[in-house]
């Protein structure tokens, strides 16, 4: 198989459920794909993120991408390139971030940490969507992730957090206080297409600047 494609879908209620599918698979199991990101999620065959185990990556660190933060970094390396070359070195789970201004900071997981070197940090405080008076900086996290596969034993022990539901950034400080988590500002431009703002700005700039007619 060339690879594998992780698709999130939320459920009513907020729960979130992860679904994958090989890529270079059959024609008819490409239609089973569509059928499963178009329908009804609860027709779907889906199961729990924080049911899958071990067995599923191995020993492996894995990259996550959510898919409403676009990332463009122009003619230089991916910002998942540029946090392997990172992972490489620390061998631990490595978050992306950025700076936001204040009346945003609510929207994000922010971090806070010693800084290591210009533009990366270890973590040593995570708070998941916090008032401004309570975050720790304005270092907020981005749809980019490079996890250890430990972090599913970590999630399953991982209490319901902010509204309710298990958190990933409480589960990554858990794995910052026991170990080490990086904080990495990344080199390129972020686009928040889960905004309809964002999306339009996206679409202008990737027009603008990235779009070649044929």
């Amino acid at each position: 198989m060339g690879g594998r494609v992780w698709f999130e879908k939320n459920q009513s209620g907020g729960s979130t459920f992860l679904f994958t599918v090989d890529y270079g698979t059959p024609a008819e199991e490409k239609e089973e794909l569509q059928d499963l990101i178009t329908g009804d999620v609860q027709e779907a065959t889906v199961v729990p993120a924080t049911a899958f185990t071990l067995d599923e990556f191995g020993d492996d660190p894995f990259g996550v991408v959510l898919s409403d933060d676009l990332c463009l970094t122009g003619d230089d390396e991916g910002v998942l390139a540029q946090m392997v070359r990172l992972y490489n070195q620390f061998r631990c789970s490595i978050v992306a971030i950025q700076e936001v201004p204040d009346d945003q900071v609510s929207k994000f997981g922010i971090i806070a940490g010693e800084k290591m070197k210009e533009g990366l940090y270890q973590v040593s405080d995570m708070v998941e969507k916090p008032d401004i008076a309570d975050a720790p900086s304005n270092l907020a996290i981005i749809g980019r992730y490079i996890l250890t596969p430990d972090i599913f034993d970590v999630l399953e022990n991982t209490p319901p957090g902010k509204n309710g539901e298990v958190q990933l950034t409480d589960a990554l400080l858990t794995q910052a206080q026991n170990g080490c988590v990086m904080a990495y500002k990344f080199k390129g431009q972020r686009f928040d297409c889960g905004s309809v703002e964002g999306f339009v700005d996206a679409t202008n700039y990737v027009y603008n600047n990235v779009y070649k007619p044929v």
